[in-house]
C-alpha cells in the first residue's frame, strides 16, 4: 500500500478486505455448494437410467434367445420403466430415434405420438436434443417441464443414454428449482448474516479508526507546532497504556528535550557572547601593550636611524675636506721637491705651510677622533636598534601564539556548532568569523615577521659599516699621527734646511707620499659614510614601514 495512503484507509481497509474475503468465500462456497447438488441430481438420474438400460439388455437378450418376442419384450420393458420412481416421484423416459414417445412415467396418453417438435415454454426443443444427446454417446440436457399436467413448467435436469439394439434413449429427468430456491435461500441467509457481521465490523472499524486517528491527528500536529518552534504546546493521550500514550509519553520527553535544548543553547550564545566580549577587551590591552612596546622601539630606531644619518653626513663632510686638504698639501709638498734648490729662499714660506699642514693634521686627527666617538654611539645604537628588533620578534610570536589560540577556539566553538544542529547555525557563522580573523592576524604577524627580519638583517649590515668605517677613522688616526710626526721632522728639518738639502728633499718625497696616503685615507672614508648614510636611509624607511604594517595589525585587531 502506498506510503501516501491515511492510517484511516489503512485501518479500515485491513479490516474490510477480510469482509470481502469471507462475502467472496461464502458465495463461491453457495455456488459449490449448488453444483455439489446439482452432481447429486445427476448421480441419481444416471443411476436410474443405467438401471433401466440394464432392463432394456435384459429384455432384449431374452428377445434374442428366443424366450420372448421382440414385441412382448418391448411391453414387457415398458411396464417395468413405467413403475420406476425416484426421488420424489421422478420417473425414466423412454423415445425412439425419431423422436417417438415410449415410455412417459405418468403420461401413458403421449406414448406412441411423435414429439420431436415438442418445446418447453421457453422454446427449447428439448425432445431433439435428446436425441442429439443419445447420438453423442449420452449427455445431459435443461429444460423446463411442469411437475404435473396443468403446472407451470419449472427447470429440469435430463440425463439421456442411447440403447442403440432397439434404436431406443433412455432418459431420466429431476426438477431442480428447489435447488435454484435452495440457492436463493443460502445466499439470502449467507448474506444477511454477513451484511449483519459487516455492518458490526464497520461499527467497529470506525470507533477503532476514531480512537486511533484522532489521537494521532492530535500528536501530529503537536510535532507540526513543535517543529515550527512552539515548546508551551499541551501533549495529550499520554496517560493511555497503548502505543498512541506511548507515543505521546515519547514526544512529550521530545518536547522536554527540545526545550532544554533551547535553554542549553540560549547559555550557549551568552556564554559565546561573554567570550567574545572578553576576547575583545583581551585583544584590545594584546594590540595596547603591543602599541606601547613596539611603536617606542620604532620611534627610537628611526630616531637612532636620523642620528646615524646626521653622523654620517658629518662625516662625508670632514672626509671631503680632509680629501681637499690632502690634495693642497700634496701640492705644496710637490712644489717643496721641485724647489728643494731654492729652499734657502723660501724656508720662512715652507716653515709656514708646513704650520699650516700641522694645524690641518691636528684638526683631522682631532675630527677621526671625534668620528670614532660618533661610530661608538652609533654602533651601540645599533646594537641597541638589534635588541629591540628581537624583542618585537618575541611579541610577534605572543601574538602569533593567541591567533593560533584564537583559531583552535574558533574551530572548538564550530564542531560545538555543528553538533548543534541548526540551533548553531549562528554561533557557527560567528566562530567561523572569529576564525577568518585570527587567520588574518597570523597572517599579519608573518608579515610583521618578515619586516623584522629584515631590520635585523639591515641592523646587522649598519653594525658591520660602522665597524668598517671605525676601522677606517682608526687608520686615518694612526695616518694623521705619522703626518704629525712628519710635519715636525719637516720642521727641523726645514730649521736645519741650510745645513742639510739633501735630507730636506727626502724629508719632502716622504711628506708627499703620507700625504697620499691621507688622501686615499679621506677617500675611503667618503666612500664608508656614503654607505653609512645609505645604511641609515634603509633603515629610516624601514622603521617606516614597519610603523604602517604595526598600524595596519593593530587595526585589524581592534577590528576584529
Amino acid at each position: 500500500m502506498p506510503r501516501s495512503v491515511s492510517v484511516r484507509v489503512k485501518i479500515l481497509a485491513a479490516v474490510l478486505l477480510p469482509v470481502a474475503a469471507m462475502i467472496i468465500i461464502a458465495i463461491l462456497s453457495t455456488f459449490h455448494e449448488r453444483t455439489l447438488m446439482l452432481e447429486g441430481r445427476k448421480e441419481q438420474m444416471l443411476r436410474q437410467v443405467e438401471s433401466a438400460t440394464s432392463l432394456l439388455a435384459y429384455y432384449h437378450d431374452l428377445s434374442s434367445n428366443g424366450k420372448l418376442s421382440e414385441a412382448e419384450a418391448l411391453e414387457r420393458v415398458k411396464t417395468d420403466i413405467r413403475a420406476i420412481r425416484f426421488a420424489n416421484g421422478n420417473y425414466i423416459f423412454v423415445y425412439s430415434d425419431t423422436g417417438i414417445a415410449q415410455v412417459v412415467g405418468p403420461q401413458p396418453q403421449m406414448e406412441g405420438k411423435d414429439l420431436i417438435d415438442l418445446k418447453d415454454p421457453n422454446g427449447v426443443p428439448f425432445i431433439r436434443l435428446f436425441i442429439e444427446a443419445a447420438r453423442a454417446g449420452g449427455g445431459d440436457v435443461a429444460y423446463a417441464f411442469p411437475r404435473k399436467q396443468g403446472d407451470a413448467p419449472v427447470p429440469k435436469l435430463a440425463s439421456i443414454r442411447p440403447f442403440a439394439p432397439w434404436k431406443l434413449l433412455v432418459g431420466a429427468g429431476v426438477y431442480i428449482d428447489d435447488i435454484d430456491t435452495l440457492f436463493h435461500q443460502r445466499l439470502m441467509t449467507y448474506g444477511t448474516a454477513l451484511a449483519v457481521v459487516s455492518l458490526a465490523i464497520l461499527g467497529l472499524s470506525l470507533y477503532l479508526v476514531r480512537t486511533i486517528t484522532h489521537p494521532l491527528e492530535a500528536i501530529t500536529d503537536a510535532m507540526v507546532r513543535l517543529t515550527d518552534g512552539d515548546r508551551n504546546i499541551a501533549i495529550t493521550h499520554a496517560a493511555r497504556g497503548d502505543e498512541i500514550g506511548k507515543l505521546a509519553r515519547a514526544l512529550t520527553v521530545f518536547r522536554d528535550s527540545l526545550m532544554e535544548l533551547d535553554r542549553k543553547e540560549q547559555e550557549r550564545r551568552e556564554a559565546a557572547g561573554r567570550a567574545a566580549a572578553a576576547l575583545k577587551s583581551e585583544r584590545e590591552a594584546i594590540a595596547n601593550t603591543f602599541q606601547q612596546s613596539v611603536m617606542g622601539l620604532i620611534q627610537r630606531s628611526a630616531e637612532a636611524a636620523n642620528e646615524i644619518h646626521h653622523t654620517t653626513e658629518t662625516m662625508s663632510d670632514v672626509a671631503d675636506r680632509a680629501s681637499i686638504q690632502a690634495r693642497d698639501a700634496a701640492t705644496a709638498a710637490g712644489q717643496a721637491s721641485t724647489n728643494v734648490q731654492t729652499v734657502a729662499a723660501a724656508s720662512e714660506e715652507l716653515y709656514a705651510s708646513i704650520s699650516e699642514i700641522s694645524r690641518q693634521v691636528a684638526d683631522a686627527a682631532r675630527i677621526a677622533v671625534e668620528a670614532a666617538d660618533q661610530t661608538g654611539k652609533i654602533n651601540t645604537m645599533m646594537l641597541s636598534l638589534s635588541q629591540s628588533a628581537g624583542r618585537i620578534g618575541e611579541v610577534v610570536q605572543l601574538v602569533a601564539g593567541i591567533a593560533s589560540q584564537t583559531n583552535l577556539l574558533a574551530l572548538n566553538a564550530t564542531i560545538e556548532a555543528a553538533r548543534a544542529g541548526e540551533a548553531g547555525k549562528g554561533f557557527a557563522v560567528v566562530a567561523s568569523e572569529v576564525k577568518t580573523l585570527a587567520t588574518q592576524t597570523a597572517k599579519a604577524t608573518e608579515e610583521i615577521t618578515a619586516q623584522v627580519a629584515d631590520v635585523q638583517q639591515e641592523t646587522a649590515q649598519a653594525v658591520a659599516a660602522i665597524r668598517t668605517v671605525s676601522g677606517v677613522i682608526d687608520q686615518i688616526r694612526t695616518i694623521s699621527s705619522g703626518i704629525a710626526a712628519a710635519v715636525e721632522e719637516q720642521g727641523a728639518a726645514t730649521r736645519e734646511i741650510a745645513r742639510n738639502v739633501t735630507e730636506a728633499a727626502s724629508e719632502t718625497e716622504e711628506m708627499s707620499a703620507n700625504i697620499g696616503g691621507l688622501t686615499e685615507a679621506a677617500a675611503t672614508t667618503g666612500s664608508v659614510a656614503q654607505k653609512l648614510l645609505s645604511a641609515s636611509s634603509d633603515l629610516a624607511r624601514n622603521a617606516e614601514r614597519m610603523r604602517g604594517d604595526v598600524d595596519n595589525f593593530l587595526r585589524g585587531i581592534r577590528a576584529a
